[in-house]
């Protein structure tokens, strides 16, 4: 029944379209052009569901590039089969020992207990040896009330609210089809826990004690994470049953290298009397892991691509899983399951107070996330208020000249680069308003930059329409950072994953970015929520290197990474970590690095929600 893989830890092989010397490919940038539109898209068309496959795939091996790898794998004597060799993070084969964890077709994940049945399940001919991973001792049937199968959960606070609401659904529709209730966990032993650890994978069958299952960025729909649920309950993919070559044929010369073992036969799979099914949500698609868009699945019936889908339970799912968990022949619609119908977003930070002092209100609101096959309003208020400043105010009679003024700051930008610009600077009275103020004025002013502007006559000529374009995919699922991270004058483009995995490539004289220089995961972020980080570039500790910066917002938390010639941001430590939660962390709030006060050292300026400049100085020593 369907595909999918886990971690966005780097994969055991990397991709296709352009293979290298070292045996990696890079991947079908088509595939995972359109699976960003549709990933990013706000509509959740449930008929638009990406294939876990391709997303497991996009997030993960597109990490890789041509990088020299210590091992060349072709020199591994082992039989290895589908498990493969260890590899690193890189997805380097680093031994030519078996891999002892990991995932198998692409989102079933695997420990060194399971090695054995699978490898009886997929490499032994008896039948009867192989019969036995996904069998009743695997299920969840331990807590039946009322003809109705309980199964605990709890969900992490890695998820996103995307992810929360796709769980919710799908919780949704097993309990109306079938006579499972999923519901949160007491103190059971044995339960579910939703996480959010890159990408879409699962084990199959009940495990025991806690046993995480990871909806992901990209994973968050209904059918994904029905999929992925379906393993854990104790279903395989569709196209490895022992009887698929009756239905399907495996174009086995479209295959992309080093995943010919996705499309193996399980020895034995017991599918309880159901007929194939190529609509199941759990098939393959008929174009799963093709190294040159040519399909890899065709249906025999019709000897066109398979076409799966993920936007519903086909019949036979539907009857599988009744019949595996005795649900009888009339599903009982009385459920218990917790279903979020519609779900508040978090607060939003708290409004200015409306006085100063003698007692004011404060608001602060949030929005309700319907479902997206109903409109059904959050229970409770979208707005809260409280009350603020609630000191009397006093009213005092001002003394002139009773205050001291403090040092002058530095001073301000000059207005202009040439033709006579002005700068301000200003300076604090101190002292209670009852003891009097300053005699004179916070601020000072004078003329700079009195040079004449030289313009040279005639037409500016300022881009001659030359482009250059790379041959490789690059920062498809992350996001691009620019600075001269080498210090030769030439600004470097760096890609940030969300998994903290980073890419630098150095730009050269003739403008070009053709290789990539590092690549590796990095500890900067790596405790921080990932919806509230924001990451700088600037020099911090005015070496000429621009360094990186990452802003934590609401808790005000700051971790610096500075870059190493050697390590580059691959450092297994941080540099600096502080907290700040007075500054800049408002919701509206935009943080910059820049030197503010010209000593070379980049500094924090905050724009905030209401049109302030706040400036914390950089006391880099």
């Amino acid at each position: 029944m369907t595909d999918i893989r886990a971690t966005v830890v780097l994969s055991v092989l990397l991709l296709y379209v352009s293979t290298y010397s070292t045996g990696k490919t890079l991947p079908n940038r088509d595939v995972c052009n359109a699976l960003y539109e549709t990933v990013m898209s706000e509509k959740r068309d449930g008929s638009k569901t990406p294939s876990p496959i391709d997303v497991n795939y996009c997030l993960n091996d597109v990490q890789g590039a041509d990088i020299d790898c210590p091992i060349d794998a072709s020199s591994c004597s082992n039989n290895c089969s589908f498990l493969g060799y260890e590899t690193d993070k890189s997805g380097c084969v680093i031994s030519c020992d078996c891999r002892s964890s990991g995932f198998y077709e692409e989102d079933i994940k695997y420990e060194s207990k399971d090695i054995i049945y699978l490898k009886l399940a997929y490499d032994a001919l008896d039948a009867e040896i192989a019969h036995g991973v996904g069998s009743v001792e695997y299920a969840w049937n331990d807590v039946r009330i009322e003809g109705r199968i309980k199964i605990p959960y709890v969900m992490d606070d890695s998820l996103s609210l995307k992810g929360r609401i796709a769980i919710s659904n799908a919780f949704s529709k097993f309990s109306k089809k079938t006579c499972l209730d999923f519901v949160p966990r007491n103190d059971e032993n044995d339960y579910i826990e939703f996480i959010s650890e890159g990408g879409c994978w699962s084990y199959v069958g009940r495990r025991g004690g806690k046993q995480p299952i990871s909806i992901g960025f990209g994973c968050e729909w209904d059918g994904v994470v029905q999929h992925e649920i379906m393993h854990a309950l104790g279903f395989w993919h569709e196209q490895s049953r022992p009887d698929r070559d009756e239905y399907v044929t495996i174009m086995k010369e479209n295959i992309r290298p080093g995943k010919e073992n996705n499309f193996n036969k399980r020895a034995d799979i017991d599918s309880l009397g159901s007929a194939y099914d190529t609509s199941s949500l759990m098939h393959y698609s008929g174009y799963a892991f093709s190294s040159n868009n040519l399909p890899t699945i065709l249906d025999k019936s019709t000897n066109k691509p398979v076409r799966s889908q993920r936007k519903k339970f086909a019949n036979t799912d539907v009857e599988q899983i009744n019949d595996y968990y005795g649900c009888g022949t009339e599903v009982s619609t009385t459920s218990t399951t917790t279903q979020l119908p519609s779900v508040w977003s978090e607060w939003k930070e708290w409004s200015i107070c409306s006085v100063t002092c003698g007692g004011g209100i404060q608001i602060r609101l949030r929005q309700c996330v319907s479902r997206t096959d109903e409109e059904i309003e959050c229970p409770g208020s979208p707005a809260e208020e409280r009350a603020c400043q609630t000191t009397p105010c006093i009213t005092t009679t001002v003394v002139p000249g009773n205050g001291t003024w403090g040092t002058w700051s530095n001073w301000y930008s000059c207005s202009k680069p040439c033709g006579n610009g002005y700068q301000w600077r200003f300076r604090e009275c101190s002292g209670a308003v009852d003891s009097g103020n300053c005699n004179g004025s916070m601020w000072s002013g004078q003329a700079c930059n009195t040079q004449s502007c030289n313009v040279t006559p005639g037409i500016i000529t300022l881009f001659n329409g030359t482009v250059w374009t790379s041959d490789e995919w690059f920062c498809g699922f992350g996001r691009v950072f620019t600075g001269d991270f080498n210090g030769d004058g030439i600004e470097d483009l760096l890609c940030y994953y969300h998994d903290n995995f980073m890419r630098l490539k150095f730009g050269v004289e003739k403008g070009e970015y053709s290789i990539i220089n590092w690549q590796d995961f990095s500890k900067l972020c790596d405790t921080f929520t990932e919806e509230l980080r924001h990451i700088l570039v600037g020099d911090l500790n005015n070496d000429g290197l621009d360094d990186l910066l990452c802003h934590e917002k609401q808790s005000g938390k700051m971790q610096v990474l500075f870059y190493n010639r050697e390590s580059h941001f691959g450092s297994k430590k941080i540099d600096w970590e502080g907290s700040f939660p007075e500054f800049c962390n408002a919701e509206d709030d935009i943080l910059y690095c820049a030197d503010a006060n010209g000593d070379s050292s980049s500094d924090l300026i905050c724009k905030t929600g209401s049109g302030y400049i706040s400036v914390m100085l950089n006391i880099f020593e």
